[in-house]
């Protein structure tokens, strides 16, 4: 990595917002190629020239990409999305909301008053999901945020009927395909704490309470894994003081430390019964799951561990974007569960750093599966800047794609509906050089170059997507 690397162009807001425009590009999209590519990630980066503080502050934007392969025809549509913290900021010109790593100004007495009513931003800037016909995007909180799926336009908050409480949720709900249920969790804080796994099938209007796990000294929770009969939660020991979270006025994050003497709790829960079963680990933190299946009467969690959650700290605006910018890179690490000994092993399975893995979901997730792909560094000590592609088994790269200057996004799989195993990967490529984002299109057996997409305004570097067949 040069010195010289301006890294500012992944990190800068970016406030164009696009109608839906059909995209001429270079090379040919799939024929098999039908429907929309739905993502969301932070886009805003300061209100009224006030920086935010960490990436995860950032004020979401949806983007949408339409692919029509039988027509050879590409749309673009990006809107930002209009939760209550993005309103509230953009008519005060002043941070409303407590986001993850900032927070407004507030008195001493404000911020008492806040702690009986703790709310948390709605700012939807991590991930979207799909259930019921209805597309959702959310944060790292209970608030899910409904829109369009045609224009983008933001409907309001997902209300449900039942009487579940949290103050904080995982942005990584897993859905069964087998079931119909998407399965998510909930944070309540007190002075006893509780993890509360639920699900919520499809067609119905209310979420079932499966487990409630209590806790003194709740952990950071960013995802968990599924298979198909148990949800594993992985809880690294970065942890939080209810009371001083509720009470400090510090941004969220700025209330949960390392603590390594508490090692790494993890809870087997079975998804029919609710039977909990502990066991612990050395530490490590986590944000990201790969997959998880039972095999042999053992229970397979791979995963992205970090030694440490300093990645946290990494994250902060005003590091990502200086000329030195390395943040740490977690290790794929399988973890075999046996629950009949209650034995737990850790391993790392594969040497080369990366994160935002992705899978083919719905044919892989919570059964076995041959290789997972993910964004990496080209070279040590640059920023994600290659997507690779791995073998679960062996833990080597079968294929990557790397560009001077060209930072991907996550890259989502798409499945080949009329050939098993075969797909593409589609990812939003920076350029930080020309200040320029383009779409990408790759065939996922050996990432070669199928489609190159301009797009017409730069977009920072973004969390998660999903792909929706058959829809334009």
């Amino acid at each position: 990595m040069s010195e010289q690397t301006n890294f500012g162009p992944l990190f800068q807001s970016q406030t164009t917002e696009s109608e839906t425009t059909q995209l001429s590009f270079n090379g040919r999209v799939p024929s098999w190629l039908e429907g929309s590519l739905f993502r969301t990630g932070p886009s805003l980066f300061d209100i009224k020239g006030k920086k935010l503080n960490h990436l995860f502050d950032a004020m979401a934007k949806f983007y949408k990409l339409s692919f029509s392969g039988s027509s050879q025809k590409v749309f673009f549509t990006s809107r930002f999305a209009q939760s209550d913290a993005y309103n509230k900021a953009a008519s005060t010109g002043v941070l409303q909301t407590n986001e993850f790593g900032s927070s407004p100004k507030r008195s001493r007495l404000q911020t008492f008053l806040q702690a009986f009513d703790f709310k948390a931003t709605d700012n939807p800037n991590v991930n979207v999901f799909f259930i019921n016909q209805r597309f959702f995007a959310c944060t790292e909180t209970p608030f899910v945020t409904e829109f369009e799926p045609s224009n983008l336009n933001t409907l309001g908050h997902l209300n449900l009927d039942d009487n579940l409480k949290g103050q904080v949720s995982t942005a990584h709900p897993h859905f069964d395909f087998s079931t119909g249920k998407l399965f998510n969790f909930l944070i309540e804080y007190g002075p006893t704490s509780t993890y509360k796994l639920f699900s919520w099938k499809q067609g119905e209007n209310k979420r079932q309470l499966i487990a409630s796990i209590k806790t003194r000294r709740p952990a950071y929770l960013h995802s968990f894994a599924l298979t198909s009969n148990y949800v594993v939660l992985v809880l690294g020991p970065f942890a939080v003081n209810p009371l001083e979270l509720l009470l400090c006025g510090k941004p969220f994050v700025a209330n949960f430390n390392w603590k390594p003497d508490l090692g790494t709790s993890i809870y087997v829960i079975n998804k029919h019964s609710g039977k909990v079963t502990p066991l612990e680990c050395d530490p490590f933190f986590v944000f990201h799951h790969i997959n998880a299946c039972e095999e042999n009467d053992r229970i397979l969690v791979d995963l992205l561990a970090y030694e440490n959650a300093n990645i946290v700290q990494d994250l902060y605006l005003n590091k990502l974007a200086s000329k030195n910018n390395a943040p740490a890179i977690p290790l794929a690490t399988r973890l075999t569960i046996d629950l009949t000994n209650k034995t737990l092993d850790k391993e790392i399975f594969s040497e080369k750093g990366i994160e935002l893995p992705t899978i083919n979901y719905k044919q892989c997730n919570s059964t076995r599966y041959q290789h997972f792909y993910g964004i990496g560094e080209n070279k040590a000590g640059d920023f994600l800047n290659q997507i690779v592609k791995i073998s679960s088994k062996s833990g080597t790269i079968e294929a990557s794609w790397h560009e001077e200057n060209c930072y991907p996004s996550e890259a989502i799989f798409v499945a080949n509906p009329d050939k098993k195993g075969d797909g593409v990967l589609i990812s939003v490529i920076t350029n930080i050089e020309l200040s320029n984002s383009f779409c990408l299109i790759l065939d996922a057996n050996d990432l070669s170059e199928l489609a190159r997409i301009p797009i017409p305004h730069l977009i920072p570097f973004h969390f998660h997507g999903q792909f929706r067949e058959g829809l334009l």
